[in-house]
């Protein structure tokens, strides 16, 4: 018989476990929204215009977007982050949890399976 307190966990689990495939799954748009599409802001890093930046001999750096750097290191930052919140289905999975389990057993290859 499972107690009142091991069903809260299990709730609270679950609950956290939606949580946190909504965040991996607006991270990941996230992610593709600011690759494909221009997020540069026309400005360098020095606060200088691209435009009229000046030559990198006279002002001692090439010049960089403001909008394109920072939104490269996002992208950067959010891949890294989103790998490390994607443990192995099987690491989530449990038996009172059948439709994450399905989805655990429906991803093995089944050329992964070592013959019996």
């Amino acid at each position: 018989m499972v107690s009142a307190e091991n069903k809260a966990i299990h709730a609270e689990n679950k609950a956290l476990r939606a949580e946190n495939k909504r965040f991996r799954e607006m991270m990941t748009r996230a992610i593709v929204i600011i690759e494909n599409c221009n997020v540069e802001s026309g400005v360098c890093c020095c606060g200088d215009g691209m435009k009229n930046h000046p030559n990198p001999m006279s002002c001692g750096h090439y010049p960089v977007d403001h909008g394109g750097y920072y939104s490269g290191m996002f992208i950067k930052a959010a891949k890294s982050l989103l790998s490390s919140f994607e443990p192995p289905l099987y690491m989530m999975a449990d038996e009172t949890d059948e439709e994450l389990y399905g989805q655990f057993i429906g991803s093995i290859k089944m050329s992964e399976v070592p013959d019996a």
